[in-house]
């Protein structure tokens, strides 16, 4: 499979599972729960206790959580508190709608036949989540580990996901991971261009489910060492890493993988937990296992009988209750009919939403708005990605989306729409977007969603009001204009999120690259991702910048003024980002001139000082004067001067020094200088990293991590060199070799 493919692939293969809202579970919990849902009074802790131990209603509750803005009282979300603070009725509804996995008793029983049968994934599933809370209990403070239990009940999503939308696929991919003897994600990788771990991760983003745990879904298989210990949901992927490995070696259920599993040596690697207590896990679980898949139901006989036994009773109890909920739905959509597009694109507009569901979003309120028939969003994410996506919704409310292929010689918008906003007929203006399609488009309108001179979609709708195209394009202009922008902004923010997944993968493949030069290597990868990234999102953001600016400045609305505001002071926080990013990865070619040590340290101390927000540095220089010339760009390596004597200075806490610079042993052709600080210092591991893109010991959001790996960047590119040496409370020694000719 070519890299185009396996990418149109992989994104195939997102688009159908971000129409997933839940995954579905076995008849024998669905008959479980059923009898604690009828008879007017739901039983919280009945519920609690089957939700909790089930993956599929365990998402879909944390979901709806998180939708309704529950506020928990505990440090980290559960499902007991969230089922106790939602409406009952809320709950009843959730369960309700989770899909049932039927399976058949007895000789008929196809799901036994499977190579990985469902009832195996969730026994595996439920294995991994008592070993997860086992392991908690050694490691974690009580109010945190049943957030370790989730985090392992949820940590095949991705798996019961595949199985949901494309189960034969699946059951290829797993065959041919037992007749290789391999992963389960390397299979799918080869096959989707992505594995059932990274959906996890972009599921549980979707469903909005708690950060530590999307975040542990999403690590659980990579170099955990690699990372910041600080990252949250580090600990949480290590034991959920952990968990995984002693269920596999216990023969627990199945989860798909047929390679060796690693050695419980090996998955420990970052956890403070003895041999001696892994052994009293590993003897423990199996009655564990046992008791949670007894009151799970997991066991049960004739289960799909009871089920549809049971089913069949709720319906009849439920009728009254859905009919009500119909009612009330279509109330609410007649009175949002009534509402302004603007006012009501930027409200349904949340903050985790992504660009495919705006995109969605943005249909609807057209098609609401405008009174048109079918209406289809399509938007490109970046100039020269080969595809396009759109998002349909019919007459009927109907909603599906199409991967498109854009010719070599095509565009979605035509030239004279991007010169100069207009609506015109779909037919003459675009062709080959009707030619993709398998369904009727006919009286069809495009309208460009333009962010400047650049295209990033368009709206097509079936017109049905009789008016020419000039006085549409004047009604629609201004809905068209702030949509590409909220549309933009969020295809910039998903880059993004994509360049942090290349920096991940490559973190992931940096423990087998290690023999094979792998700090030039992956410093090289690095900086060619963070010139794309810097390069992608400078000319939108200039361009989102000014026309919030101009938006600002005619704006009469408080509240809109207060949004736009906002954009401008985002626009500018991300741009300093992207500079630096820039800075970092395509520094300017040094313009090298002969200048005195003296000077180059004099003037980085003022810059410093200034940066620090103090008149002065408590600088010692102690021999400065005699180094004499050297050749170099000046203005690059006192910018790297500045970095480290920042870094020096707040070393101290609360203080500005002092900071003592003096010269070092001459070496051939060189000038030496030592900076040393009597600060926090820092440990070897740290020291590791200290030239590591943006990280840094601080807490997280005080800074970027970007100041010494800078450092070095620009004295490479001037021939210099730089070394550090330090202890923790005991301050920190950079050593500067800088080149005299």
């Amino acid at each position: 499979m070519t890299r185009l493919d396996a990418n149109a692939v992989a994104r195939q293969v997102e688009m159908i599972l971000g129409r997933l809202t839940s995954l579905a579970t076995l008849p024998q919990v669905a008959a479980g729960y059923l009898p604690h849902l009828v008879g007017g009074r739901i039983s919280a802790a009945a519920m609690t206790d089957i939700i909790e131990s089930d993956p599929a209603l365990t998402a879909r509750i944390l979901s709806l959580a998180a939708q309704q803005g529950i506020e928990f009282s505990a440090a980290q979300p559960s499902v007991a508190e969230a089922v106790a603070k939602l409406p009952a009725a809320a709950v009843r509804d959730a369960v309700l709608s989770v899909k049932v996995f039927q399976v058949f008793e007895a000789d008929t029983d196809p799901d036994a036949r499977r190579i990985l049968p469902r009832k195996q994934l969730a026994l595996f599933s439920l294995a991994t989540a008592c070993c997860a809370r086992q392991i908690a209990e050694v490691l974690l403070p009580e109010d945190q580990r049943q957030m370790a239990f989730t985090a392992g009940l949820l940590s095949n999503v991705g798996i019961l996901a595949l199985d949901e939308v494309m189960p034969k696929s699946l059951e290829k991919i797993i065959s041919e991971a037992r007749d290789r003897q391999e992963s389960l994600a390397a299979v799918e990788r080869r096959h989707l261009g992505l594995d059932h771990i990274l959906l996890g991760k972009r599921l549980a983003e979707s469903w909005s489910l708690p950060r530590e745990i999307t975040v542990a879904l999403w690590l659980q298989s990579t170099d955990l060492e690699s990372l910041q210990p600080s990252l949250p949901g580090i600990m949480l992927a290590r034991i959920v890493r952990l968990a995984t490995a002693i269920v596999r070696h216990s023969e627990l259920g199945h989860n798909g993988d047929f390679d060796t599993p690693p050695t419980i040596a090996e998955a420990t690697a970052g956890l403070s937990i003895a041999s001696p207590q892994i052994e009293q896990i590993r003897t423990e679980l199996p009655d564990k296992l046992a008791h949670r898949a007894q009151a799970l139901g997991l066991e049960m006989k004739n289960a799909a009988t009871v089920y549809l036994d049971m089913l069949a009773d709720t319906a009849a109890r439920l009728a009254g209750d859905n009919t009500a909920l119909e009612t009330r739905n279509r109330q609410a959509m007649t009175q949002a009919s009534q509402l302004d597009f603007i006012q009501a694109f930027v409200r349904g507009v949340g903050l985790e939403m992504s660009a495919v569901e705006i995109a969605a979003h943005l249909a609807q309120c057209w098609q609401q708005r405008y009174q048109t028939g079918t209406v289809c969003v399509v938007m490109q994410r970046d100039p020269s990605d080969p595809f396009a996506e759109m998002i349909s919704l019919d007459g009927s409310g109907r909603s599906r989306s199409i991967l498109l292929k854009i010719p070599a010689d095509g565009t979605i918008v035509p030239d004279s729409l991007r010169k100069q906003f207009g609506v015109a007929e779909l037919a003459e203006a675009s062709p080959w977007i009707v030619e993709q399609l398998d369904f009727d488009l006919a009286e069809a309108r495009i309208a460009p969603l333009l962010v400047g001179p650049r295209a990033i979609g368009a709206v097509i709708f079936q017109n049905r009001i009789p008016i020419d195209v000039h006085q549409q394009a004047a009604a629609v202009a201004a809905s068209a204009a702030v949509a590409a922008h909220v549309l933009a902004g969020r295809l910039a923010q998903q880059r993004h999120s994509d360049y942090a997944e290349q920096f991940a993968d490559l973190l992931g493949h940096a423990k087998e690259s290690r023999s094979r030069q792998e700090q030039s290597q992956s410093l090289s990868a690095i900086t060619d991702v963070a010139a794309g990234a810097a390069h992608e999102l400078n000319t939108p953001l200039t361009v989102i910048s000014g026309r919030a600016q101009l938006l600002y400045e005619v704006e009469t609305d408080d509240s809109k003024r207060g949004m736009l505001k906002q954009i401008q002071d985002r626009s500018a926080e991300i741009s300093d980002i992207v500079t630096d990013l820039m800075h970092f990865a395509k520094p300017m070619p040094p313009s090298p001139q002969t200048a005195t040590v003296q000077s180059l340290i004099e003037a980085a101390a003022k810059i410093a000082a200034e940066k620090h927000g103090v008149a002065k540095l408590e600088l010692e220089a102690v021999g400065i004067a005699e180094l004499g010339m050297v050749f170099v760009d000046p203005g690059q390596v006192t910018d790297a001067i500045v970095r480290i004597l920042l870094n020096a200075v707040e070393s101290y806490k609360g203080e500005n020094g002092p900071v003592r610079v003096e010269a070092g042993a001459a070496g051939e052709g060189r000038a030496v200088l030592h900076i040393r600080d009597n600060g926090c210092g820092m440990d070897a591991e740290t020291l590791k990293k200290v030239f590591q893109p943006f990280f840094s010991a601080k807490p997280a959001g005080r800074k970027r991590g970007m100041g010494l790996s800078h450092a070095q960047r620009l004295l490479a590119v001037n021939d210099a060199a730089i070394r550090i040496a330090s202890e923790p409370d005991k301050g920190t020694t950079v050593t500067i070799e800088l080149p005299r000719q």
